[in-house]
């Protein structure tokens, strides 16, 4: 998690850099490549901040339609008829096009900073390059890019799609990605932030894979093949469902598995020890195999030191201990949540109290997010959480071509 953590400014940059075009073109040719339309003069406004220009009043009735040049220079009309709070239309492909030069410009930044964090994170150079890459490459795979914002009385519900070109690789994943129907299992308590899957496998494995070769302590070619062959095999008895759960007390994971003998077997495999210690090899850890036994599970127990020059939520006295193996036909794991936390969890799969939660049809993920727990949790008490909404929850699904979206930000 310390690594993951630490990536997060490289993804914010990336984005930084995609929705910061030049503003060099002193005169701006239309394009379709991105149109927003609202009735919301500080949004319209927020667009037009770097022109130093203020977009003209409405009149009932009216929206403002503002249309993004060649040049990153808005052109905003004023046309009459009923728009949401906010509407975005946008061509990805189009727009890495017309911004090919600012695109390259993040990529050199983006390759320095790969070789330095893969130093201090113990992570292959070319394979984090290779990622950033991938990352930035990825609007060219998109058809389109929908959003639709309405509000009231402060809430707001937003829901729009991510479509794929249909000869994109990121198309295959798509079509991949459907709920098995077999529901997210449950965990006891509440959360700051939950998270239930309910996606096929095959989606999983593709979806997590190409994250595999920038885990750190895989430094070797041997070290990557072990690796990617635990993973293949671990893959291939998970039966695509899981929730999360992260709170003050700690995180939980349970999920399930179609083989849960096989995979405990898996897990007793010297690939998967091996992968496990390599990972740990960035950091001080330590692996205890059967460090824990309740009503005859064995659970592994994991200790990773965490440089405490550097906040992590989810260290405690700058440590996370974790535990983990296989309850039933479950995969379950607990951070920094104690014996306890694991113990309950045993209890629950072997007295048969864990239920499966169907998710809404055509969705395979829901999150929700109680956002001054949540954040409260994650910056040590220190966040202003007055002006916060209440919640978030989001629902993700799939119509086989595109990744659908829904956002509810509750006040």
């Amino acid at each position: 998690m310390r690594h993951a953590l630490k990536f997060a400014p490289v993804l914010t940059l990336t984005a930084l850099a995609l929705s910061l075009p030049g503003q060099d073109t002193a005169v701006a040719t239309k394009t379709d490549g991105l149109v927003i339309k609202t009735t919301n003069a500080e949004v319209a406004n927020g667009m037009l901040r770097s022109t130093g220009e203020e977009a003209p009043e409405l009149k009932d009735g009216q929206h403002y339609v503002l249309t993004l040049g060649e040049g990153g220079e808005w052109d905003v009309k004023v046309a009459d008829g009923k728009a949401p709070y906010m509407q975005i239309a946008a061509k990805p492909k189009q727009l890495m096009e017309q911004f090919s030069e600012q695109i390259d410009q993040a990529r050199q930044m983006t390759g320095m900073m790969a070789g330095m964090m893969a130093a201090q994170a113990g992570m292959d150079a070319d394979a984090l390059q290779q990622l950033m890459d991938d990352v930035l490459d990825f609007p060219n795979q998109l058809e389109s890019f929908s959003l639709v914002v309405e509000e009231e009385k402060g809430n707001y519900k937003a829901n729009g799609d991510l479509t794929a070109i249909k000869t994109s690789a990121f198309a295959k994943v798509v079509a991949l990605m459907k709920a098995t129907g077999k529901g997210a299992p449950s965990l006891e308590g509440k959360g700051a932030l939950v998270a239930e899957f309910d996606l096929a496998p095959a989606a999983m494995t593709a979806m997590f894979k190409p994250f595999m070769s920038i885990m750190p302590g895989l430094d070797t070619k041997e070290a990557k093949s072990n690796a990617m062959k635990s993973m293949d095999e671990m893959m291939a008895v998970v039966d695509g469902t899981m929730s999360l759960m992260m709170a003050e007390a700690g995180m939980q994971m349970l999920m399930g598995a179609t083989d849960g003998k096989k995979y405990a077997a898996l897990m007793e495999k010297p690939e998967f020890m091996n992968f496990q210690k390599s990972m740990m090899a960035a950091a001080e850890g330590k692996l205890t195999p059967k460090a824990l036994t309740h009503r005859d599970v064995a659970l592994f127990k994991s200790e990773v030191e965490i440089d405490e020059s550097t906040p992590n939520p989810l260290a405690k006295d700058g440590k996370i201990t974790s535990f983990g193996g296989v309850v039933g036909d479950f995969v379950m794991m607990v951070m920094n949540a104690g014996e306890g936390a694991a113990k309950q969890i045993i209890d629950g799969v072997l007295d048969q109290k864990v239920k499966r939660k169907m998710l809404s049809p055509g969705n395979f993920a829901t999150v929700r997010v109680a956002m001054a727990e949540f954040a409260a949790m994650m910056s040590d008490g220190q966040a202003d959480t007055e002006d916060m909404p209440k919640s978030i929850d989001v629902q993700l699904g799939s119509n086989g071509t595109a990744i659908t979206f829904d956002v509810k930000v509750n006040k």
